[in-house]
């Protein structure tokens, strides 16, 4: 007897099996036909009843999940273009959702919802409001497109929303400050317009507030003093942002990171700044800003960065910033600031990179800075610093040995003093910086008479001595060359 071992054949195998009959006697064409018609009502009169390997899921049978929640995310998985996710395992292909990629459940309920970089593209279902446990949303890194969801302002239970790095636009939606719950939120390198909504301020429990590389306009609005948890504010790249920083801010007093950099704020640095003890981060670079360095900054116990570079600002360095012990990174180039470089500043024995290039410093350079162990680069580059150029530049700090004890690498990369006013003989020390990468020491009055130096600063540029003529390249010239090794 012939057999069928494939559910999925047994149409065709029963045909056969008839056909079969059929030929061995006219008697039993009947009889065959009955039988094949028999099976055929028995399986429902077709085979669409039977099992078949990668059935889409039926949110009506399955039982983890509301169907309503169950049939949000097929919505968004169709909206989205799921077939082509990188990672879609599971999705409209078992009954339970719980298990899918990227998918977390507690208590029946879709609890979390996290496919980062994971190729979402389209436009965002509305049915995602009826995920209403929902607490964590991440879609950071996809290609959503459309409008910030209105929607997302009726999830009261979310506590996360980050959908940075997608060209989701349009304003931001002022209901989103009734997400009572609300302590994350991230949508920075986005296209968002318009102005930062002041019901933002209504989010007492928000920590985290990312908005940098968007199209956001107006002013900072006095309404986020109110966020008194906050300990991220980050609002940098939106070139349209302009107005001062509002006193009310100093309300923020557990802010870690004030990141507004690169947009048209304008002002004096407010000295209050220095009573966020907490902050760890200062980028307030590329903007407007004017006046003075406040000493104030020189009381923050943990500032690791501080970056106020390509500003307006005037006066001198405040010795003060040599109290900051745990900071890595002072970056102040591109400014219009005066005076000496305050030797307090050989205090930063944390101290990784050191820009003041493109000011009007005046003074000798600080031997102090030789005491810096862990410092990569140094550009103090286009001031009118004069003197000659420190030993200690190019000594073993004391502190060398013990920082060495505990793993950490003394080498500085990157040195430029050039377009100063430099004098005297280049420290014949300079020959054993085997470490630079990076050195200009050209457009100065700068001299050398050792044939170990000479030998070690021609394998970096064989015409740097043509350079030692001072004053500044000109335009007619072709570009002041480098002395670089690579």
């Amino acid at each position: 007897m012939l057999r069928c071992a494939q559910h999925d054949r047994l149409l065709g195998c029963l045909k056969v099996s008839a056909s079969l009959r059929s030929t061995k006697e006219p008697g039993m064409q009947r009889s065959g036909l009955f039988f094949f018609m028999l099976l055929f009502a028995l399986l429902g009169g077709g085979l669409v009843a039977l099992p078949t390997a990668g059935a889409a899921t039926n949110c009506a049978t399955q039982t983890e999940i509301p169907q309503s929640e169950c049939e949000a995310l097929l919505a968004l998985y169709a909206a989205t273009n799921g077939a082509n996710w990188v990672d879609n395992t599971g999705w409209n292909e078992t009954n339970t959702p719980c298990s899918w990629f990227g998918v977390a459940c507690v208590g029946g309920n879709v609890r979390s919802l996290i496919l980062n970089e994971n190729n979402l593209a389209g436009v965002l279902p509305a049915e995602l409001a009826n995920l209403t446990e929902l607490q964590n949303l991440a879609l950071m890194g996809n290609l959503l497109s459309g409008e910030m969801p209105e929607f997302l302002a009726t999830m009261m239970n979310l506590s996360e929303i980050r959908l940075a790095r997608n060209p989701l636009g349009g304003p931001l939606p002022a209901s989103l400050g009734n997400l009572s719950n609300l302590q994350r939120l991230d949508l920075g390198r986005m296209q968002i317009t318009g102005g930062i909504p002041v019901e933002l301020g209504r989010l007492s429990k928000l920590q985290r507030l990312e908005m940098s590389g968007n199209q956001l306009s107006g002013t900072l609005p006095p309404e986020l003093g109110n966020l008194s948890n906050l300990t991220v504010l980050n609002l940098g790249e939106n070139r349209q942002l302009s107005g001062s920083i509002p006193d009310t801010y100093a309300n923020l007093s557990n802010l870690h990171r004030l990141e507004v950099d690169g947009t048209q704020l304008s002002g004096a640095i407010p000295a209050w700044i220095g009573s966020l003890t907490k902050l760890e981060n200062i980028q307030l670079d590329n903007n407007r800003m004017t006046g003075t360095i406040p000493p104030e900054l020189g009381n923050l116990p943990g500032l690791r960065i501080m970056e106020l570079d390509d500003n307006q600002l005037t006066g001198n360095i405040p010795p003060e910033l040599g109290s900051l012990s745990t900071l890595t990174q002072l970056v102040l180039h591109d400014n219009q600031l005066t005076g000496s470089i305050p030797a307090e500043l050989g205090n930063l024995y944390r101290l990784e990179r050191l820009e003041l290039q493109r000011n009007q410093l005046t003074g000798c350079i600080p031997s102090a800075l030789g005491q810096l162990a862990l410092l990569r680069v140094l550009n103090l580059s286009d001031n009118r610093l004069s003197c000659g150029i420190p030993p200690e530049l190019s000594a073993v700090p004391p502190q060398a040995a013990q920082l060495a004890a505990t793993g950490v690498l003394t080498s500085l990369q990157e040195l430029d003093l050039s377009i100063n006013q430099l004098t005297g003989a280049i420290p014949a020390e300079f020959a054993t910086l085997t470490t630079l990468t990076d050195l200009d020491l050209s457009y100065n009055f700068l001299t050398t008479s050792d044939p170990t130096l000479r030998t070690f600063l021609g394998a970096k540029d064989p015409d740097w001595a043509e350079h030692q003529e001072g004053g500044r390249p000109s335009s007619s010239s072709a570009v002041y060359l480098p002395l670089v090794v690579r």
